[in-house]
């Protein structure tokens, strides 16, 4: 996935405190136009491993080419299905949580959004 990171000193702190430094990250994300546009209108920018070397490049930083190298990654690819309601408390933090919902066709793509089903979480109230 593309991102982008930053530090940012706080000089106020001296410069041996572990707490002079502070990194920030973020995924860049682009509209969701496959399976999961039915789902989110947005989706994360998959880089292709043919795009990960420019994408790395330090000398990369004309804010056109970076457009233009964007604007030239294609569409993800990308398989929904879905998964358990503990997804939806930061306290469950695990592998499991990505696992199937036992009765969902993992990798399926709907032809329309799936319908509620009981215990199900739907934005924030269950259905």
């Amino acid at each position: 996935m593309a991102g982008l990171y930053e530090l940012w000193r706080d000089r106020a702190l001296p410069e041996d405190d572990p707490n002079a430094w502070l990194w920030t990250a973020t995924i860049l994300t682009r509209p969701a136009t496959d399976a999961l546009g039915r789902i989110r209108d947005r989706c994360p920018v998959v880089l292709p491993a043919t795009f990960q070397e420019h994408w790395l490049d330090p000398a990369l930083t004309d804010k056109d080419d970076v457009q233009a190298l964007l604007a030239s990654v294609p569409d993800p690819v990308l398989q929904t299905y879905e998964v358990s309601t503990a997804v939806n408390s930061p306290r469950n933090n695990g592998p499991t949580c990505s696992n199937p919902w036992p009765d969902s066709t993992a990798g399926s793509r709907y032809p329309d959004p799936p319908g509620p089903r009981p215990g199900l979480q739907h934005n924030n109230a269950t259905l």
